[in-house]
């Protein structure tokens, strides 16, 4: 019998021992999976905050052609990248908007026409964002309506009538006459004109009667000036009086109202100015 007991207490012994040998194993395997996980994982932060900071890239023109959206992205950085996201904002309406990008860069390599597809509201602010994978991102800006006001500065243009001259001594009654709209730019690029329109206004009332007016032909567009360069843009209108309203009595002073839209440097925009006492035609 005590043989037995001895025998039955060295299994328990044994499987005791086992058992804790089983336990401290598992803990040990345990510990050293989390530590390789972490290190796994604390490698791949490292490798990919390195990454992060490595990664450049640079939006090296931005510009609206057209109506649309046109950048040029540069990778700038030593390693390859991936653009995932554009997102634009119109600063004017504070309306923010994203797309979905999936555009590779190599290192030094660029990328033109990113963009292209969307379309941007003429005379409106607009900041734009690249974000890549790695969560770096680029802007840019985009404001027509500063290019407007430098425009202004530089575009100078004029509404004559060369054969109604003076306008205070010739009367137009019926019949054709020429306008010029002479333009001058004193940028230091081109600027393309694109199209040149008239609307006609009474000058007492304010009124507009750009309907008696009809454009037989003008100066055909686009041209392009270079810096210091004018250019005198005809167009041959005939007036007719049954179409003024019939209230406006007499002779009429009429102000001229020109639109012109140019291209500069891909960007279109469009200048008016307001020529007062150009014209008297005969009211009813």
């Amino acid at each position: 019998m005590r043989a037995e007991a001895r025998g039955v207490g060295t299994v328990v012994a044994s499987l005791f021992f086992l058992a804790i040998f089983m336990a401290a194993s598992a803990s040990l395997y345990f510990l050293l999976t989390q530590y390789g996980l972490y290190h796994s994982t604390a490698h791949e932060m490292a490798v990919r905050d390195w990454e992060r900071l490595q990664e450049r890239f640079a939006i090296t023109s931005c510009r609206a052609s057209y109506g649309r959206l046109n950048l040029t992205v540069e990778n700038v950085g030593p390693i390859s990248l991936r653009l995932v996201q554009l997102w634009v904002v119109n600063l004017t309406d504070n309306d923010h908007r994203w797309y979905p990008l999936d555009l590779f860069l190599e290192p030094g390599e660029r990328a033109f026409n990113v963009g292209s597809n969307l379309y941007l509201e003429p005379d409106k602010d607009y900041e734009v964002f690249l974000v890549s994978s790695r969560g770096n991102k680029a802007r840019a800006e985009i404001r027509p309506a500063e290019l407007v006001h430098e425009l202004l500065s530089y575009i100078h243009f004029a509404v004559l009538s060369p054969d109604k001259a003076p306008s205070d001594k010739n009367v137009i009654e019926a019949g054709w006459f020429h306008l010029y709209v002479v333009q001058r730019s004193s940028l230091e690029h081109a600027v393309k004109v694109i199209d040149v329109s008239l609307r006609f206004y009474d000058h007492e009332t304010g009124r507009d009667i750009t309907d008696a007016f009809t454009l037989e032909h003008s100066t055909p567009l686009p041209i392009t000036l270079s810096p210091g360069e004018s250019c005198p843009i005809s167009h041959r209108y005939t007036f007719e009086r049954t179409m003024l309203p019939r209230d406006l009595e007499g002779d009429r002073w009429v102000d001229v109202k020109a639109y012109v839209k140019l291209e500069v440097d891909g960007t279109l925009v469009t200048v008016e100015e307001l020529s007062k006492l150009t014209l008297i035609v005969k009211g009813w």
